[in-house]
């Protein structure tokens, strides 16, 4: 529905009516301008700071964002896949990148990906996998992340030992 500038009457009725928001809403062309350059300008930033990560950062974050092993992908694919992620979810992006859990998250990935730790009885029990340890790690509750059960207790005072192990152990293979 179009109103008219000189009619006031009706502006004012349609701006306190109930249905305002709902059933109709006012165009604001300036707010829709910048809310617009809000959205791109973030979308540049994270293409910005995708394009900008090292090839460490590039793996940390592929294996957060996608779970996968990265030593079986070329590193410009996991480029072009982090920058595809950045354009479509920027805000995202950029929330992970901010995250100091990220490189956690990636370190505790790549345990499993090298098979030092495994995931058994459906995703419920963690397993070390060393070959001086096969002994029960943790059991994951119902209902709860495995990922972030393994971060936790690596973050606890029993499992720094174990996590400083593991890394060690990671980087020799």
């Amino acid at each position: 529905m179009f109103v008219p500038k000189n009619n006031q009457i009706l502006q004012k009725f349609l701006h306190y009516h109930p249905g305002n928001g709902r059933i109709f809403v006012e165009v604001n062309k300036a707010k829709e301008a910048a809310d617009l350059v809000e959205d791109l300008n973030l979308e540049v930033d994270a293409l910005i700071e995708a394009r900008q990560l090292d090839v460490t950062q590039v793996e940390n974050v592929a294996r957060v964002l996608f779970q996968q092993d990265v030593t079986k992908v070329t590193t410009a694919e996991l480029r072009r896949d982090i920058l595809i992620f950045a354009k479509q979810n920027p805000g995202g992006f950029m929330q992970l990148l901010s995250d100091p859990m990220l490189k956690l998250n990636a370190t505790v990935q790549e345990f499993l990906d090298k098979n030092l730790i495994q995931l058994r009885n459906s995703k419920k029990e963690v397993w070390f996998n060393t070959p001086s340890n096969k002994k029960k790690m943790c059991n994951i509750p119902f209902g709860e992340d495995p990922m972030y059960i393994m971060t936790s207790f690596f973050q606890s005072d029993d499992g720094l030992e174990v996590f400083k192990h593991l890394k060690a152990l990671a980087k020799n293979s």
